[in-house]
């Protein structure tokens, strides 16, 4: 699986988790400006976990590691 079909699958998660409809720009912003609880965010690690069939690390887990859509479609592809 490519990075860019990770990311399109990361954009739908997002989405359905936040119930809005964000574009990657809209969410890169709120990644690198930490615009959702701890709670929405643990909600979408869960979420992407179960789709992929992976397990973030531990020290993955903190609200401010990723600042991009990408740099999470990364990070899974490494785990894959």
């Amino acid at each position: 699986m490519s990075i860019e079909q990770i990311r399109k699958k990361l954009l739908k998660i997002f989405n359905i988790v936040f119930e809005k409809d964000y574009d990657d720009e809209q969410i890169d912003i709120m990644f690198q400006e930490g615009q959702f609880n701890s709670i929405d965010y643990i909600k979408f690690v869960v979420a992407v976990e179960n789709e992929f069939k992976i397990e973030f690390d531990d020290d993955m887990l903190a609200i401010h590691t990723f600042r991009t859509v990408y740099d999470v479609a990364k990070y899974i592809k490494s785990l894959l």
